[in-house]
């Protein structure tokens, strides 16, 4: 345990904004609002579930452990790696995280749609809460 302490480093939080990128949150918001963005991809993931009749398995407990699966699925691809080489991966690890990276993202769009959330309105309250909890010094 001491060993995995000395290895352990602070990471910044990436869902914090500095104040002047709070100007863009209106033109984000405006951005989805025409179907475009998520809205779309959502759409789309629905459609590709409607054709399958899979909606019958999809409760949001069903969705959010297949959404732990396919994140450590992503983390796998990295396990072994040191921060250096996750930083630039060769073609084919990239093309399998862009994978992993894509289902994480179906499975976070249909939990966002069972559980009847705006996913870009989420981030933007979460990034609006972090942004105060840690202003810029």
């Amino acid at each position: 345990m001491a060993r995995l302490r000395r290895t352990l480093t602070v990471i910044p939080c990436v869902f914090c904004i500095h104040e002047s990128t709070t100007g863009m949150i209106d033109e984000v918001r405006q951005e989805d609002s025409d179907g475009t963005g998520l809205n779309r991809l959502g759409e789309r993931v629905a459609a590709f579930v409607a054709e399958r009749d899979w909606a019958r398995f999809h409760s949001a407990k069903n969705l959010s452990m297949a959404l732990s699966v396919e994140a450590s699925e992503l983390l796998e691809l990295f396990q072994w790696s040191t921060a250096a080489e996750s930083d630039a991966p060769d073609e084919e690890l990239r093309r399998r995280a862009a994978e992993e990276i894509a289902d994480v993202q179906i499975y976070l769009l249909q939990i966002a749609a069972r559980l009847e959330i705006d996913i870009g309105d989420a981030v933007i309250d979460k990034l609006e809460k972090n942004a105060r909890k840690y202003p810029v010094s």
